[in-house]
């Protein structure tokens, strides 16, 4: 009984350091980053998919997604789809771990704020996919370029992992119980609309879809040290040493949890018994900018049990049925996609499997290095060069009198703004104005837009101008891209929760956010010619 006590007391604590990361991360983003990683039992992700089950639809051969997710506490989701013929492991949690860091460090750089110097990585209890040599190894190199200062991994007790990524995943089951999933682009809608981040955060997931991932493991194979034990342990820590020239050490720990009088005493060790520090690699730390310029990261290998020749039949004739027993929902672009999936998958079991498709602009990020990016690739016309979100708040270019206003987007496309010749992309509208502003007389704005400065207009509560028609766009106002400038957390007021009252999140990093933005504005120079600096 006592045992039992002791354990329940441990993994309490355990939770408690866990939920303690994440407040660090939520409310002092400036030094703390939590992340968490996970991925979902992929027989919940067979595509297509439709929520009316019938004979047809469970006799079809269907395309099993991996799909693995990501919470950045305080920054948003992130949802990741693997095609079936990419083996899981180490690799797939470096993959979600690099395309999370690439964007967060790309958010804080252009918001102008400082990056954290502790990483705490919240891992499921499992040596296939996180305890391991090769992913210890990778946050070596992360710690070693200098991108943190210190960087922990930490597990929670085997049969207690149930954590808020779990949750996540969960939304989705609910949502497909009633809605189809007939593609990876349908698939990108669910997420996108079954779940939504904590306030302050960027409330719609980044859904990712992976055609083949960096075989990081099978690169540092013959770089990296036997680890001797690892898997006994659940807390591991990376840090550069002040005595050994600024090496990087990782050290080990049974548990997370601190120390406390009613269980035993936990103390910072290294894997070997009597010591206080391991290294991970049999030399100096190798160069992964190097590695991936001079293409020595090895293909993605392929799982133990590789789909064969008549099973990628069989799959084919699943998507045929589809075809033509939900012809009114199987539409062609839903076809495309899995007929896509399904030559991947074959090209790279009996064909070529394709490169480490990683971006050395990302490396660089990874390297702690504040650079400028080139200009994107110009597309086509008739692709969207942008994509906002129904729901999403942007500052717009104010008037001369006003620092800014505020715009809620209500659908996305393309239309001809006033005065212009030509469709040009943006969105439709509906304009937000400070209630106390939008209420007064001509004379009374006067004399208020000469007293508000920034401070006034970020605490202020603003009212839409307009209700939504019932038909998009209806009435509301067609805005190109060039006027879109700060995005906007906005949250709504006690007042105000099913009218269309807003206040402008309280976080500091979108406040900050806007007043650099409004800052530049001042001095000539708008968002979309800052990113071309």
């Amino acid at each position: 009984m006592q045992d039992y006590e002791e354990h329940l007391l441990e993994v309490s604590c355990d939770r408690g350091v866990y939920a303690r990361n994440k407040s660090r991360s939520r409310l002092q983003s400036h030094k703390y980053l939590s992340i968490t990683i996970d991925g979902a039992d992929n027989s919940d992700h067979a595509v297509p998919y439709v929520c009316h089950r019938t004979h047809d639809s469970d006799a079809a051969w269907k395309l099993r997604y991996h799909v693995i997710g990501a919470i950045a506490h305080g920054h948003g989701a992130w949802a990741f789809t693997c095609p079936p013929h990419v083996a899981q492991g180490h690799n797939v949690t470096i993959q979600a771990l690099v395309e999370v860091l690439t964007e967060l460090r790309r958010r804080y750089g252009h918001q102008e704020v400082q990056w954290p110097g502790t990483l705490y990585l919240q891992l499921d209890n499992t040596t296939k996919q996180n305890k391991g040599r090769y992913l210890s190894a990778f946050c070596h190199l992360l710690v070693d370029y200098k991108l943190f200062d210190f960087l922990f991994i930490n597990f929670l007790p085997v049969g207690h992992t149930h954590i808020d990524i779990d949750q996540f995943f969960g939304r989705l089951s609910v949502y497909l119980r009633t809605h189809n999933a007939l593609s990876r682009p349908h698939m990108k809608q669910a997420f996108e609309r079954c779940y939504k981040a904590s306030k302050d955060a960027v409330q719609v997931p980044v859904v990712r879809h992976w055609d083949t991932i960096a075989n990081i493991s099978g690169w540092l194979e013959p770089l990296c040290k036997p680890v001797k034990s690892i898997t006994q342990f659940r807390c591991l820590r990376f840090f550069r040493s002040a005595t050994d020239n600024g090496a990087t050490w990782m050290q080990v720990k049974d548990a997370p949890r601190k120390n406390c009088k009613d269980l035993k005493k936990l103390n910072w060790a290294g894997l070997v018994e009597n010591t206080t520090h391991s290294t991970l690699f049999k030399g100096p730390t190798p160069d992964l900018m190097e590695a991936v310029a001079k293409g020595m990261i090895p293909v993605a290998a392929l799982p133990q049990k590789a789909p064969g020749m008549d099973q990628l039949e069989k799959i084919l004739k699943g998507i045929q049925r589809f075809e033509v027993s939900f012809a009114r929902v199987f539409t062609k672009q839903h076809s495309t996609d899995c007929h896509a999936v399904l030559e991947l998958m074959r090209e790279a079991i009996y064909g070529t499997r394709t490169p480490c498709q990683w971006s050395t602009w990302d490396l660089h990020l990874l390297r702690g290095e504040s650079i400028v990016e080139p200009p994107p690739v110009a597309i086509l016309s008739d692709v969207p060069p942008w994509r906002a979100l129904c729901g999403e708040f942007y500052a717009i270019k104010p008037l001369d009198t006003l620092p800014f206003f505020l715009v809620e987007v209500k659908l996305a496309g393309k239309s001809r703004v006033k005065g212009g010749d030509t469709d040009v992309w943006g969105a439709w509208v509906m304009f937000y104005w400070p209630q106390i502003w939008r209420s007064s007389s001509k004379e009374k704005r006067a004399e208020l837009e000469k007293e508000m400065d920034v401070d006034f207009w970020l605490n202020a509560v603003w009212e839409a101008e307009s209700h939504v028609p019932k038909k998009l766009p209806g009435n509301l106002d067609f805005e190109d891209l060039d006027s879109f400038q700060q995005k906007v957390t906005m949250k709504k007021t006690k007042k105000g929760r099913n009218s269309y009252l807003k206040r402008i999140g309280e976080r500091e990093t979108n406040r900050k956010a806007i007043k650099g933005w409004v800052r530049r504005w001042s001095g000539g120079v708008d968002m979309h010619d800052s990113d071309q600096e």
